[in-house]
């Protein structure tokens, strides 16, 4: 499932910001969505310090124009939202907007180099966004040795030279792949890509957004890694327990399974494809799922020349309220008594931060199983205890009646009692 989906009008502008008095000094780039392959978020830039902030100023803004307001056309009436997170190559900023235009922009000026539209239909898709692009490069000079690739609302995996934006004719039919191939039958809005898709040598690896709160049989959270020149399928990780069929009567992947909507990380020395994974389907309610759910909110690390599961960790057991691992994992060397320990460090919904062994997914600081509250609606059945983290302490808290607001003092009231009223065991 993908819930950070529920987002407002989209913001139309992608902004760049300069220091008056730096403006010639080079750039420093930022290739993947995470920075880095691992994600972590992290840039070597050093012109804007404490001292100099309050001098940015604003260097140009672009706008997409692509839009959809809520009640608008003949679909499902969700705005659009604006979340991509622009990378930064050669001077050149790529992003894309929610109905999947990809734009090339010189990050000195804003001026637009190229710009292509997949065509996506633009009233039929009720959560509209696209979180970002990705750069492939196979070290030669010519058409199509650079590669952007785009995961498309119409589940479609694109590739496009970067200097110009035209499709690369090599690549799948005529510069796109057909995701829906081998899932089961669905609407359309039932089934997109809204991240960008992982680039591991020369695999471009992808998940999927599968539409929440519809249905057991929803489409397969398969993930699936392709030839970034060809297009050709390499392998497929459809999250299934061992002892399970990984694929329908019809053979189409296995329905229901967990999905992986966030972002994937990768470890390039390893080989190893790290990916955060959604509850099963229908989400709040997992009576039927029959073990169908080991790989529900987890990270699980693949092997990225087989797609095969090297271990994986689960942050919450039976997940039914739908606390999908929602942010990319991001890879970290800890230097722990002594000795560098490559690390998984996971955030979650809940606040709670999980570090784990890369190699083994063992915990690096122990994680207790603590119990939980019981008491299931008929036919369901809950974890008697979920792991929490010991020694990074969470960062949120469960909300009590005292974090009550309102702009007067009947207002408060008002909250605490509706607060009070309910039952409220804290995260499960």
């Amino acid at each position: 499932m993908d819930s950070s989906m529920w987002g407002g009008a989209a913001a139309l502008t992608a902004l760049a910001f300069a220091l008056t008095t730096h403006a010639a000094e080079p750039l420093h780039g930022w290739p993947a969505y995470g920075a880095t392959p691992g994600g972590t978020h992290y840039s070597a830039a050093s012109q804007i310090t404490p001292d100099n902030v309050a001098d940015l100023a604003l260097a140009w803004e672009h706008r997409s124009g692509d839009m959809r307001e809520a009640g608008s056309g003949t679909g499902p009436g969700t705005a659009s939202s604006f979340q991509a997170t622009p990378i930064l190559l050669d001077g050149t900023l790529y992003y894309c907007s929610p109905f999947n235009r990809v734009f090339a922009l010189d990050a000195r000026t804003g001026e637009e180099r190229w710009s292509y539209d997949p065509g996506v239909d633009r009233n039929d898709f009720v959560l509209p966004n696209c979180r970002g692009v990705s750069s492939w490069r196979s070290g030669a000079q010519g058409f199509c040795e650079h590669r952007i690739i785009l995961g498309t609302l119409d589940a479609r995996l694109i590739a496009l030279d970067a200097a110009t934006g035209e499709p690369c004719p090599d690549f799948g039919d005529g510069g796109a792949v057909d995701l829906k191939a081998e899932i089961s039958p669905h609407r359309s809005l039932e089934y997109s890509v809204t991240s960008p898709p992982a680039i591991l040598d020369d695999l471009a690896i992808t998940g999927s957004l599968v539409l929440d709160n519809v249905r057991t049989s929803a489409p397969s959270g398969v993930v699936r890694a392709y030839d970034v020149r060809t297009g050709e399928l390499r392998w497929a990780w459809n999250p299934v327990p061992p002892e399970q069929a990984p694929r329908n009567p019809d053979g189409t992947y296995r329905s229901g399974t967990t999905n992986v909507w966030s972002i994937i990380a990768v470890d390039p020395a390893r080989g190893l494809v790290l990916v955060p994974t959604g509850n099963t389907s229908p989400d709040y309610y997992g009576g039927h799922r029959d073990g169908l759910d080991a790989y529900s909110s987890s990270v699980v690390a693949l092997d990225g020349t087989t797609g095969k599961r090297v271990w994986h960790f689960q942050t919450v057991h039976h997940d039914i309220w739908d606390y999908d691992v929602p942010a990319q994992p991001t890879l970290i060397d800890l230097q722990v008594d002594g000795e560098t320990v490559p690390a998984v460090v996971q955030v979650t919904k809940m606040g709670l931060t999980f570090v784990l062994h890369r190699e083994t997914g063992e915990p690096v600081f122990p994680v207790e199983e603590r119990p939980v509250p019981q008491g299931p609606v008929p036919g369901e059945y809950l974890s008697p205890t979920q792991p929490f983290p010991t020694h990074v302490p969470p960062l949120l808290a469960p909300i009590t009646e005292d974090d009550a607001w309102g702009l007067t003092f009947w207002d408060r009231g008002r909250c605490r009692a509706a607060i009070r009223e309910l039952r409220n065991d804290g995260f499960y």
